[in-house]
């Protein structure tokens, strides 16, 4: 089983809607992929959830690390919430 961070109620169930709307096929992700090396900063985030679902836990960090620099706030609580 895979530990998650405890989210607040209004989170949880954002990522849980969210994330049924950034599943993609390999072609997308490919794309996905590709956008988040060149610093889209939503994509970044997308890739991370994506990572996280599939229990790619440093790799999600990784994204989520990037993405916040960029100021992204989910990204950004997702990283606080992992230290």
């Amino acid at each position: 089983m895979i530990a998650l961070p405890r989210l607040s109620f209004p989170l949880f169930l954002f990522l849980s809607i969210f994330t049924v709307s950034v599943r993609t096929n390999g072609a997308e992700s490919l794309e996905l992929l590709r956008r988040a090396q060149a610093n889209d900063v939503d994509s970044q985030v997308n890739l991370a959830i994506l990572k996280s679902l599939s229990g790619e836990v440093k790799d999600a960090h990784y994204w989520y690390r990037r993405a916040a620099k960029q100021n992204h706030p989910l990204a950004s609580r997702m990283v606080g919430l992992n230290h």
